[in-house]
């Protein structure tokens, strides 16, 4: 439909242009710095502004742009697009139509995000800014509908959109995404399509068209309300695809834009049965498309092509520590709307006191989280005379580990004894656990999490303690990637902190929702083993899911002078230093000494990271005995060895020894 407006022609806008550069302040009704004003999902890009249409009303479109890059959309490659005051863009030709028609039953090749009645005649509006930019460091084309008005030259609400097509050649010839980005949505019709001050009548719709048999439309398209700020289901206070509240990321591959199925639901917390607003939730085939429930712990994903799919749902900031959710496989059906698939997280049991491992990646966090490979001493302070503690280790309800605490000394109240005993190795188990403690005739349990994630390392396979490492996130493989800010709800509550710091055994890792990452390592005096003009070392794109694990990123930083367990100093640790061990144990010189000038003697007290141990006592139990030379043919044969006290050094880690 249009009204009697007709098209201004583009030789009579070309012979305005030097007007309407001397008029840009009163044009565009908006500064610069309103129109990028606010931390929303609306990128400030400068190519943004770079044209625009005429202040108008449904008359106003373009002629034909050149986009910076060829596009396949729906299996038609284009190189030229429509840009139309009435919040979409076409590529046959310039569009109109003032009311939104369903985009199923359009004849246009159109991307909508807002088509609805726009008109930018009033004062306080401002104008359809469009040109070439780049994102991400790919070419875009951008459209801004920045603080836009209403028919009929309506401003008392404006609404600010934008529409973003990124190239990614990257991913195959002629593909692309669709962003497209709300700050607020004040209005939803013109007052020619029924609607009163801007609400109610033919609402708006968003989603896309091949303008014969094939669409999509956002799931409140054409329902009164669901698309304003003051509704829930609000395009600014939701996403797809991109944990940026208000931005949807529709990702074009061999021409075809994302249509099917959807699913949706509400998150709540187990014991309290409160919605979770904030909860980041993810349903994934071989890619995942991504969201975050909204202010009524509500979420909706949409287009689906079918297939077998996981659910995956991560908890908001809280409090509180909930575990995150792993669905079972369900299937989504080419047509189908799944609703109702709600999911209630539970909240973590948590260790009583006196409860601790060692080494423990974070102490500070309230769930354990344990290194995968790292050899783990639980500690345990319970009654006195109990002789063990039997321990098992589930996942999924099936035990995969088991071992015993033994009691040993005494614990720091009367009548309780410390119990102690090694977890062995894990692997190739990760994630969630449930440690289960038979003490005397009661059962105790709480919740832990094995991480795969991996280690740094010096390129000489050393562990480096205390190197800083940094996780970045991006919604597309192709980036831009930015630094997770430190507490946010894209790490699961078993570590929240980055950056973070590698332990004793170079070991760092996060419990991450879906999406694309990169880790990068440094440590003052290191650098790339590539490249000595480059402090940091960086990981490729990581995926996600699946997990990803053992990393391993190796710094050239300068070996430390000695090695845990090498006690000769000599051809690395060996049968030898097992020996020197167990004779200094036993009183008996072997006529052996160490070889190194600078090498401390078999008992020496030397100091480590401000601690004081003693040479070849490599278990740090306060003295040279026979289970150390143990543990060193344990280490030689390619055994975990348990080491019971924090802060001691891994055996076959470089150490520097301080004065004492």
């Amino acid at each position: 439909m249009a009204r009697k407006f007709p098209h201004i022609p583009a030789s009579i806008r070309t012979g305005l242009a030097l007007l309407a550069i001397l008029m840009a302040v009163s044009i565009f009704g908006v500064s610069h710095d309103d129109a990028a004003a606010g931390a929303g999902a609306i990128e400030n890009l400068s190519g943004c502004t770079t044209s625009h249409l005429e202040r108008g009303d449904d008359s106003n479109f373009s002629d034909a742009i050149s986009m910076p890059f060829s596009a396949n959309f729906f299996g038609q490659t284009y190189d030229h697009i429509y840009v139309n005051n009435n919040g979409n863009v076409t590529f046959d030709s310039g569009l109109a139509d003032y009311t939104p028609e369903s985009l199923s039953g359009t004849s246009h090749k159109i991307i909508a995000p807002f088509w609805a009645d726009v008109d930018t005649r009033g004062d306080a509006s401002g104008v359809v800014t469009f040109g070439p930019t780049l994102f991400g460091g790919h070419a875009a084309f951008c459209v801004n509908w920045v603080n836009v008005g209403y028919y009929s030259s309506a401003t008392d609400k404006l609404n600010s959109f934008q529409l973003l097509l990124v190239e990614r050649a990257d991913s195959g010839p002629g593909d692309f995404d669709i962003i497209m980005n709300y700050d607020k949505v004040q209005w939803e019709t013109g007052n020619a399509d029924g609607g009163t001050n801007g609400l109610g009548g033919s609402s708006a719709r968003m989603g896309y068209s091949n303008g014969v048999d094939v669409s999509f439309e956002y799931p409140g398209s054409g329902v009164n309300g669901a698309f304003l700020d003051s509704a829930p289901t609000g395009l600014a206070h939701n996403n797809r695809n991109s944990l940026v509240s208000g931005r949807f990321v529709f990702e074009v591959r061999n021409g075809a834009p994302p249509v099917g199925g959807s699913v949706s639901g509400t998150i709540y917390r187990a014991d309290t049965q409160d919605v979770l607003p904030g909860a980041i939730v993810a349903v994934c085939t071989n890619v995942c498309s991504t969201t975050v429930a909204n202010g009524a712990g509500f979420y909706s994903l949409t287009g689906l092509p079918e297939g077998d799919y996981t659910l995956y749902v991560y908890p908001p900031t809280v409090n509180e520590i909930l575990r995150p959710h792993q669905s079972q496989p369900f299937h989504v059906a080419a047509d189908d709307e799944i609703t109702g698939k709600d999911v209630t997280l539970e909240v973590a049991d948590l260790p009583a006191a006196g409860t601790t491992f060692i080494p423990n990646r974070n102490p500070n966090q309230a769930v354990p989280w344990i290194a995968w490979h790292a050899a783990t001493t639980l500690q345990e302070e319970s009654p006195s005379g109990l002789g063990t503690i039997f321990v098992e280790v589930l996942q999924n309800g099936s035990v995969i580990a088991t071992f015993s605490l033994t009691e040993g000394g005494p614990g720091s109240t009367p009548g309780t004894s410390i119990y102690s005993g090694v977890m062995p190795d894990l692997f190739p188990h990760h994630g969630w656990v449930r440690v289960r403690k038979h003490v005397g005739n009661t059962i105790e349990e709480f919740d832990a999490w094995i991480d795969p994630s991996g280690a740094v390392k010096t390129v000489g396979g050393s562990p480096i303690e205390g190197a800083t490492v940094t996780l970045y996130r991006s919604d597309s493989p192709a980036g831009p990637f930015t630094i997770v800010p430190d507490g946010n709800a894209i790490m699961s509550p078993t570590n929240r902190t980055n950056p973070d710091l590698t332990d004793i055994n170079g070991a760092f890792g996060w419990d991450v929702t879906a999406g694309y990452y990169k880790v990068r390592a440094e440590k003052a005096g290191c650098t790339d083993p590539n490249n000595p003009q480059v402090t940091f070392v960086e990981t490729t794109v990581l995926t996600i899911p699946p997990a990803v694990t053992d990393l391993d990123l190796r710094l050239n930083c300068p070996e430390p002078p000695f090695v845990w367990g090498n006690v000769n100093c000599a051809d690395g640790i060996t049968p030898l230093d097992a020996l020197l061990v167990m004779a200094h144990a036993a009183g008996v010189s072997i006529g052996v000494s160490s070889q190194a000038i600078a090498c401390p003697d078999v008992g020496d007290g030397v100091s480590i990271g401000g601690n004081i141990r003693t040479w070849g006592d490599v278990d740090c139990q306060g003295g040279v005995a026979a289970p150390d030379a143990t543990k060193i043919l344990q280490f030689i044969v390619g055994l975990a060895v348990p080491l019971a006290v924090q802060g001691c050094p891994a055996l076959g880690a470089g150490v520097t020894l301080g004065p004492i």
